[in-house]
C-alpha cells in the first residue's frame, strides 16, 4: 500500500468530486464501483468553493498492489489513523473532508479530498505541509507490516531507474503503443545501465567519472545525480538505485518486468512483521504528538467575551473603592462617600458659571450641595440622581458644610488639571519626537540629493574633458528634467 498527496489541482473542488464519483470508461482506466466512505461531496464542494485561499483543497491517494484487497474493517482502521494524523490535536468536526473508494478487478484505491480550512477559526489548514512524508510514512509502514501488504519501501521493489514525470502527449502515445523519440534523460539512463550491465563501472564514483565527460556534474545527492550536458541551460536529475551513494554493481539487480499475477495470501503472510509494525507505531505516535502541538498552537480559538445583562459583549467592569471614597483628613468622621461622579456634574457646572462671572468671589460663594452621607450617619439612597440640587440647598444630615464640599471639588479639579497636564506633556513629547524624525529624514534626503548632484556634475565634467566639442553643442534636455 502506498500513500501520497498530489501536487496538482487544489483550485476546482467541483471537478475533483466529479472525477472521484465518475465510473470511467475502459479507455480511461475504468472503474467497477465507486463508494463514498466518509463525508458529503455536496458539503465539501459548498465549503471548498467558498474559500478565499489559492489552494482550496488537498487530495491524497491510497493505493494497493493487485491482489491486496483490504476489507471494510481494515479500511475503517486505516482511515481512522489517517484522520488522527491529519487533524492531530484537533476535533475532526472542525474540518470538511470526503473519501471515495474505487475498485477495478483486483485493484483497490482510495481518494481523499480535504478542504483547507479550519471551520472554527476560519484559518487556512494544510493537512500535508512541507515534509508531510515524515508523518504519513510511519502510518503506511505500520499498516503494511500489520497486514502484509506490498510496500513501496521494500528494497526488492526499488527501481533501477526512475523515469520521472512525462508530458501528457508522451504518456498518451505510450498507451497507444506508438513510437516516442527518447529524451536526453532517458538516453543518459540507458547509457549508464548499459555500462553497469557490461561491468564497465562498479561504484557511483565510476558513474560520476564517466558522466563528467559528457557534461558538468552540478549536484551529487544521497539518492540522485544532477548533470548539465553541453549546450543545456538546465541540469537533468537522474534518480534510481544506480545513482545512490552506496551503489555497488556486484549486488545490483537489473530491472525486472512488472509482475502481472496478483499477490497471494502466502506472500502477504510472509511480509508481515510484528517487530517492524511496533517500530512504525512508535514513530507514528511521535509524529502525531509533534503535529498536535503545532496544530493546538496555530489553531487556538479566540477567547470569547462574556455577555453582560446590558447587552454588549464586554467584560464587566468592577469599580475600585478608591473612586468612591475621598479622604479629606485622617479623622474617619471627616470621610465623605460620593455615590457616583454624576452627583458632581451640577456642582461643576455651577462652579464654571460662577468662575466666568465672578472669579474673585468663588471662595465665598455658596455652592450647591448634593445629597451626601458621613461615616457616622450613612443613609441608603435609591438613586444618585433622583434628588434635585437647588442653589442654596444644605446637607441633609446638617454636618457637611459648603466649605467641605468646596474642598472636595477643589481637590477633584486639581487632580483633573494634573491629569490633563500629564496628557498634554506626553502628547508634546510625541510631537517633538515625530518632528525630530522628520527633520532627520529631510536631512538624509538633502544629503542624498547633494551627492547625486555632485555625481552628475562630475560625470558631465568628465564627458566635456573627453569631448571638447561637446561644450559647443546645444544641451539636450533629459527626460524628466525641469526647464530653468
Amino acid at each position: 500500500m502506498m500513500l501520497k498527496f498530489l501536487n496538482q489541482g487544489g483550485t476546482q473542488p467541483k471537478l475533483a468530486v466529479k472525477y472521484c464519483k465518475a465510473v470511467l470508461e475502459p479507455e480511461h482506466g475504468g472503474r467497477d464501483a465507486v463508494v463514498v466512505l466518509r463525508g458529503s461531496p455536496k458539503e465539501f464542494v459548498r465549503i471548498a468553493e467558498a474559500l478565499p485561499f489559492r489552494e482550496r483543497y488537498k487530495s491524497a491517494v491510497i493505493a494497493w498492489a493487485p491482489g491486496d484487497v483490504p476489507t471494510s474493517g481494515q479500511l475503517d482502521e486505516l482511515l481512522k489513523d489517517f484522520q488522527e494524523v491529519s487533524f492531530a490535536g484537533l476535533s475532526p468536526d472542525r474540518f470538511c473532508w470526503c473519501v471515495f473508494l474505487h475498485q477495478k478487478g483486483s485493484r483497490t484505491d482510495v481518494h481523499v479530498l480535504v478542504a483547507t480550512v479550519d471551520l472554527e477559526t476560519g484559518k487556512h489548514f494544510n493537512p500535508a505541509p512541507p515534509g508531510w512524508m515524515k508523518s504519513y510514512d510511519p502510518l503506511r509502514d505500520m499498516h503494511n507490516y500489520r497486514h502484509g501488504w506490498s510496500s513501496p519501501a521494500d528494497p526488492r521493489l526499488a527501481r533501477a531507474v526512475q523515469p520521472g514525470s512525462r508530458p501528457r502527449w508522451v504518456a498518451a502515445k505510450l498507451r497507444e503503443a506508438l513510437a516516442v523519440e527518447p529524451n536526453t534523460k532517458q538516453v543518459l539512463q540507458d547509457f549508464v545501465l548499459d555500462l553497469v550491465l557490461r561491468k564497465k563501472v562498479r561504484t557511483r564514483a565510476d558513474i560520476v567519472a564517466v558522466l563528467a565527460q559528457h557534461g558538468e556534474i552540478t549536484r551529487t545527492g544521497k539518492n540522485s545525480l544532477s548533470i548539465k550536458p553541453e549546450n543545456f541551460s538546465k541540469s537533468i536529475r537522474l534518480r534510481g538505485t544506480m545513482f545512490q551513494r552506496d551503489f555497488d554493481a556486484l549486488t545490483f539487480q537489473p530491472p525486472k518486468p512488472k509482475p502481472k499475477a496478483d499477490r497471494t495470501d502466502a506472500e502477504r503472510e510472509a511480509d508481515k512483521s510484528p517487530a517492524a509494525e511496533a517500530a512504525a507505531k512508535i514513530r507514528l505516535d511521535a509524529a502525531i504528538q509533534r503535529r498536535a502541538e503545532v496544530n493546538r498552537q496555530r489553531y487556538q480559538p479566540k477567547k470569547r467575551r462574556v455577555k453582560t445583562a446590558d447587552g454588549p459583549l464586554t467584560p464587566p467592569i468592577q469599580p475600585s473603592p478608591d473612586h468612591q471614597v475621598m479622604n479629606l483628613s485622617a479623622d474617619p468622621a471627616d470621610r465623605v462617600r460620593v455615590p457616583s461622579l454624576a452627583d458632581l456634574v451640577p456642582v461643576l457646572k455651577h462652579i464654571g458659571d460662577s468662575a466666568s462671572s465672578q472669579p474673585d468671589d468663588l471662595a465665598t460663594k455658596q455652592l450647591p450641595v448634593p445629597a451626601l452621607s458621613t461615616s457616622e450617619n450613612r443613609k441608603p439612597q435609591t438613586s444618585p440622581t433622583s434628588a434635585p440640587y437647588p442653589t442654596q440647598q444644605k446637607a441633609q444630615d446638617g454636618q457637611t458644610t459648603g466649605t467641605d464640599l468646596q474642598g472636595i471639588v477643589t481637590g477633584f479639579i486639581g487632580r483633573l488639571r494634573a491629569e490633563l497636564e500629564a496628557i498634554s506633556a506626553a502628547f508634546a513629547r510625541r510631537v517633538r519626537a515625530r518632528l525630530a524624525d522628520l527633520a532627520a529624514q529631510m536631512e538624509r534626503f538633502g544629503n542624498q540629493l547633494a551627492r547625486k548632484r555632485a555625481a552628475h556634475a562630475a560625470r558631465d565634467q568628465l564627458a566635456r574633458a573627453q569631448d571638447p566639442e561637446a561644450g559647443t553643442k546645444p544641451a539636450v534636455e533629459r527626460p524628466g528634467s525641469r526647464a530653468p
